[in-house]
């Protein structure tokens, strides 16, 4: 079974290119609009990974984090995706990816982010 990634993203151009790049390299992919939707998805079914967008209306990206940190159920590794690297490297997530990216390495990315073998 491949391992699954939820990709949060406010923007749908960024969501579909992750997406796509992701299932190439092999991955599941579940997606969210916002913040708000990607906390619900993550209760309801936690993925193996997140790739999680840094500033977005509503509920951002650091407070998604904040709040996925504070739940000990929760032991998702998260990763960033921001143009704001500098912002996100101090941040308490698994690894940073900086946009824009190429959707054709967007799985090499992560899984160097994450530590986990092609």
């Amino acid at each position: 079974m491949p391992q699954r990634i939820l990709v949060i993203d406010d923007s749908e151009l960024i969501r579909e290119a992750a997406r796509l790049g992701l299932a190439r390299g092999g991955f599941a992919v579940d997606t969210a609009v916002d913040g708000e939707t990607g906390l619900a998805a993550v209760a309801a079914d936690p993925p193996d990974a997140i790739l999680l967008d840094l500033t977005m209306p509503g509920i951002d990206g650091i407070e998604v984090l904040r709040r996925l940190r504070a739940d000990t159920a929760s032991a998702v590794p998260v990763v960033l995706m921001t143009a704001s690297t500098e912002e996100a490297a101090q941040q308490p997530a698994d690894g940073v990816i900086a946009k824009p990216f190429s959707p054709l390495a967007i799985a090499d990315l992560v899984r160097g982010e994450l530590g986990w073998a092609p």
